[in-house]
């Protein structure tokens, strides 16, 4: 058996039933001399060949947080990634998933930062009454509190008392706030968002426009997909053209309207080609409902595409009316369609500056900044964790 050096990193596989593979990574710190900091990230998302965007915010963070950890902290991994889907095949996740946790109750980390309501929650809570001195932290996506109603009332019963156990909350949007305190009846979580990858999304003039408009996210209702579709069958005779990327219940539906809608399905793609395809792209449109903070709006806007939101979505909180982007409500077809036939006839001066402004905005969101933020309180919490053994 080979055993990393200092200062490496390496991985182990462990093979489950088919459908589920649960990986844990670590690594290995190259200091000896001082107390080290040790962090546990967990999630149950996490990208596969065929959901290649499925919690990847996890996996840069993670990477993020292996490059920049100083020679006294350990990072370490456990996720769950899924292949399949289906009520029965969540059931079994879930089992598995809090099955394979249990040697992590045996071994030592300062933090445990778990992400997404989910069954891991109270694995994390078993695991502080083992390590009564270790620090709980939870990220709550919008994707997981808008399903928090579809649990029975015992399972939610079981989320918010788990989730009151955790020293720290965060949340992705300020717009959160009052959805947590009446689900979870939380307040005052710490904004800090998913982080969008600032390296990989970045403007390319090699790359032509060929779409006037891109959507981004999961074909649902939930995120908008059929507000715009509806919007584009009202604006049928302005030969626009249009790519929706992402995968969900509105796949087909969007492809029969390609038969007499100038409209592109991109089902899945990778990161690199999603760049590709936010550059050829004139204006992203993330008529979302609810609580989704849209993370994508920022991509787009890395890339130099400004954005079409709902005014009274947390996405609005990336955009500025006719700087980067522009907002409409209220959020119906009707308004949307408006607000499309207004971005495709604008002139090029005025989408130049607005290109220009989207660009620079929302500095704040990217993933070089989160993954600072996250390391602070990281190490914040640990300190007190120190001074509290002391005491």
């Amino acid at each position: 058996m080979l055993f990393p050096s200092r200062g490496q990193s390496y991985h182990c596989q462990v093979n489950v039933p088919t459908g589920i593979e649960i990986i844990c990574y670590r690594r290995v710190s190259s200091h000896c001399g001082q107390r080290s900091m040790k962090v546990l990230i967990v999630t149950d998302t996490f990208p596969t060949p065929d959901r290649p965007s499925a919690g990847i915010f996890v996996r840069h963070q993670y990477r993020f947080f292996s490059s920049h950890a100083t020679d006294d902290e350990t990072f370490d991994l456990f996720k769950v990634r899924t292949h399949t889907r289906g009520k029965r095949h969540s059931l079994l996740r879930r089992f598995w998933s809090s099955l394979k946790f249990i040697p992590y109750y045996f071994r030592r980390y300062d933090i445990v930062h778990v992400h997404s309501i989910s069954s891991l929650m109270h694995a994390a809570r078993l695991y502080r009454f083992f390590h009564p001195r270790s620090r709980l932290i939870l990220s709550i996506h919008g994707s997981s509190i808008r399903q928090f109603d579809q649990h029975t009332k015992r399972a939610r019963k079981r989320f918010t008392k788990s989730a009151q156990s955790f020293d720290k909350v965060v949340i992705a949007a300020e717009s959160l706030q009052p959805v947590i305190k009446k689900e979870l009846g939380i307040s005052n979580a710490q904004v800090i968002c998913a982080g969008a990858d600032d390296l990989r999304f970045h403007t390319s003039e090699k790359i032509a426009k060929e779409f006037d408009f891109i959507f981004v996210g999961s074909f649902s209702s939930h995120k908008g997909a059929d507000i715009l579709l509806a919007a584009l069958n009202m604006l049928e005779n302005q030969e626009l053209k249009v790519c929706f990327v992402g995968n969900g219940e509105l796949e087909d539906e969007l492809k029969r309207a390609g038969h007499h809608l100038d409209i592109q399905v991109f089902v899945d793609v990778p990161q690199t080609r999603l760049r590709q395809l936010y550059s050829a792209s004139r204006f992203l449109v993330f008529p979302a409902r609810g609580e989704s903070f849209g993370l994508v709006v920022t991509e787009a806007m890395y890339c130099g595409v400004p954005a079409i939101v709902h005014a009274e979505s947390a996405a609005n909180e990336q955009v500025t009316h006719q700087l980067n982007g522009l907002t409409y409500k209220p959020n119906t077809p009707e308004q949307l369609s408006r607000t499309l036939a207004a971005a495709a006839k604008m002139d090029s001066d005025r989408y130049l500056e607005m290109a220009g402004h989207a660009s620079q905005s929302n500095l704040e969101f990217s993933l070089s900044r989160v993954g600072t933020q996250l390391m602070q309180l990281y190490r914040q919490l640990s300190s007190e964790q120190d001074l509290a053994k002391r005491g």
